[in-house]
């Protein structure tokens, strides 16, 4: 009856809440590499502030609240996998180097994040899809072919590796 409803509302409001952490958390980290305390405070905040987030968690939708929890973490592998500056290379290789170990390094952890925030929120793949693509433009724009390949190759590679992790949820 009502109990039950209270509980599951109850259950929605503190997993969107959660997911407000956990965004808030990744935006800070996000700009990390920029070198500024203040920097990382207003991503910070701004995050924190965005319409996205509270109307997802007013409306109760738990998928947008994991989906925009787990941008910020994607945002920054791909970023730091094209080589942009001021990002810098998570496994301490140079930025844009082609060497399989360096892909590997990329690739897998992006993989797996997205193999989680896609099992929790499926329609994350579209919006990972999106992001991926922005990242190209961006990275043409900035720094040529070369970071632009290096980012498309370690984008598509995690979205390879979340499908093969997802398998067989993947194919239905």
């Amino acid at each position: 009856g009502q109990e039950e409803r209270h509980g599951e509302c109850r259950r929605v409001v503190d997993s969107g809440a959660d997911n407000l952490v956990v965004g808030t958390i990744g935006c800070f980290r996000l700009v990390r590499d920029f070198g500024s305390r203040r920097g990382q405070l207003v991503a910070a905040a701004a995050f924190a502030a965005s319409p996205l987030v509270w109307n997802g968690l007013g409306r109760g939708d738990v998928e947008a609240s994991i989906a925009l929890a787990g941008l910020p973490f994607v945002f920054g592998r791909l970023a730091r996998a094209s080589g942009l500056k001021p990002f810098v290379s998570a496994h301490g290789l140079q930025p844009g180097g082609w060497s399989a170990r360096g892909l590997i390094a990329d690739v897998a952890p992006l993989g797996l994040l997205l193999a989680v925030v896609v099992s929790l929120a499926p329609a994350t793949l579209v919006d990972v899809g999106v992001l991926v693509v922005a990242c190209l433009v961006a990275s043409l724009a900035v720094s040529g072919l070369r970071g632009l390949l290096r980012g498309a190759l370690v984008g598509f590679g995690g979205i390879v590796v979340a499908f093969v992790c997802c398998l067989p949820w993947s194919l239905s």
